[in-house]
């Protein structure tokens, strides 16, 4: 037999049976080719062959082969060890290591937590031949076969798990997701449908824009850009039209309530936090704020309303700086704000910086300052070009700031920093398929960088049903067109990079 013969587990089905079979010796390595090593698997000396087929024939033959000449001569001098075996033992009991799928399983997760996922693939293959259609020994050689890059091993595996286990949502989690990967993420209709039918958090995260009206003008913003043209509309969702979203929209893993806006304007943003916390479809409640608008007993109301936590908006405390970065900051006022909000909310307070050109050169000061007030978690996100490209960082920067994150933990110990997007990914940007984005009129979007007035859209949620929207012919067209080539609205994305057309 082949080079895919696998002799782990090995399981041969009909009594009486006779078996030949060659198999290179594990020397054999050192001789191959780099591109020829992934077909040299179940690699066997003789000692070890012989063991492998006793446990399962009664009368065994060895050999030896050099070149093209089979013989009985010295097995530690040839090229390759060929067998036959005849009289088959009987199964079940006399099979001493055929495991069931549970101590496959055990078997299998060993062997990842040494680094050998080829040769845990090949139990997990061994293992089907005995117990065919178990949907967790599918799951692993799927999951298995995707680390090793086998992309169409592992999507069959996928597949067949997801028709022997319906009701499995990591089934088609693992086929949605790999099917992503795989840059086919407009095949994904079917896997998502049964997704949301079984009712779990399809999404990853939805953004939803509650208002658009913002109390500063930030550097860079779309809103400030637009309002400076006279092209920005003010205006607030109404609590029952955020109502009618959260029950059309599938279950979600969080959902941000903020968009091109400052979320705590809402006139009611109480009742709006309320309504997601009520709904139970969110294992997350947040969004961002610049905590220049209420004060600390409003933000106790959205925690007591149901809002996980919060993020706040501190490009700098330095007052000339904060006002370049973010028109309308008092630096004074937000240092205080900040203070009371990490005192009276210990662990649920999370810092934002947007670092771009104009202030990186006080990054320093900004940590320390932070660390003043008693700040935790930092993270530190790149400037997004939504119009003003020039405060965006290289990627030259972007890596250079990524090797000191480590000197400015030890700077600072008590913050925890992390540097996000410190290099845009190459590959799909997945969030179209989950993390979308939902304008304040209702609109379906990509995700949260296409929020501004009159861009694309899938649909209206508000006017459309959500299947009409997320499932229609032009989304699904959309997405087809995506896997090919990066579209002219994610110019500028700091988290992937543009993909020309194929």
């Amino acid at each position: 037999m082949g080079g895919s013969m696998h002799l782990i587990g090995l399981r041969v089905v009909c009594l009486g049976a006779v078996l030949i079979v060659g198999r290179p010796k594990p020397c054999a390595l050192q001789h191959t080719s780099e591109a020829s090593r992934g077909s040299l698997i179940s690699l066997k000396t003789a000692a070890t062959l012989r063991d492998r087929l006793a446990r399962r024939f009664v009368n065994l033959f060895s050999f030896a082969m050099n070149d093209d000449v089979v013989h009985t001569g010295c097995a530690p001098v040839a090229d390759c060890l060929p067998a036959m075996a005849v009289g088959q033992q009987g199964l079940g009991a006399a099979m001493p290591d055929v495991m069931t799928p549970a101590e496959t399983m055990i078997r299998i997760e060993r062997l990842v937590a040494q680094g050998l996922v080829r040769e845990a693939a090949e139990v997990a293959a061994a293992a089907l031949w005995q117990h065919a259609d178990q949907p967790d020994l599918l799951l692993a050689m799927a999951a298995l076969n995707e680390h090793l890059g086998e992309t169409e091993l592992a999507l069959g595996a996928y597949e067949r798990a997801c028709a022997v286990a319906a009701d499995r949502v990591d089934a088609w989690r693992g086929w949605v997701d790999a099917l992503t990967h795989a840059g086919r993420a407009a095949d994904a209709g079917p896997g998502l449908a049964r997704l949301m039918a079984l009712q779990p958090p399809i999404w990853q995260q939805v953004t939803v824009e509650v208002t658009t009206y913002c109390n500063l003008k930030c550097r860079g913003c779309a809103r400030t850009i637009d309002a400076a043209r006279g092209q920005w509309t003010n205006r607030h969702m109404s609590v029952d039209s955020f109502r009618r979203i959260v029950e059309a929209i599938p279950p979600t893993a969080e959902i941000v309530t903020q968009g091109v806006g400052e979320p705590t304007l809402h006139p009611d943003l109480p009742g709006i936090i309320a309504v997601a916390a009520g709904s139970g479809k969110f294992g997350c409640i947040c969004f961002t704020t610049n905590a220049l608008v209420r004060d600390a007993d409003y933000h106790q109301e959205l925690f007591d309303r149901g809002l996980s936590h919060l993020l706040v908006s501190v490009d700098s405390l330095e007052p000339d700086l904060a006002q370049t970065v973010r028109g309308g900051t008092n630096a004074s006022d937000l240092r205080e704000r900040l203070a009371i909000l990490l005192r009276r909310f210990p662990g649920r307070v999370i810092v934002e910086i947007t670092l771009g050109g104009t202030n990186l050169h006080g990054l320093a000061q900004t940590l320390a300052d932070l660390q003043a007030t008693g700040a935790g978690r930092v993270n530190i996100h790149p400037f997004d070009d939504m119009g003003l490209p020039d405060d965006c960082l290289s990627r030259e920067r972007r890596a250079a700031i990524a090797q000191v994150v480590p000197d400015l933990r030890r700077a600072f110990p008590g913050l925890h920093i992390e540097f996000h997007n410190a290099d845009p990914s190459p590959a799909v940007c997945r969030h179209p398929l989950f993390e979308p984005a939902i304008r304040v009129d209702g609109s379906l979007t990509p995700c949260c960088r296409i929020l501004d007035d009159g861009g694309f859209s899938f649909g209206n949620l508000l006017e459309q049903s959500f299947e009409e929207v997320w499932f229609g012919t032009a989304t699904d067209r959309w997405r087809r067109a995506f896997e090919q080539r990066s579209p002219d609205l994610c110019a500028g994305c700091p988290m992937f990079l543009p993909r020309p057309g194929a």
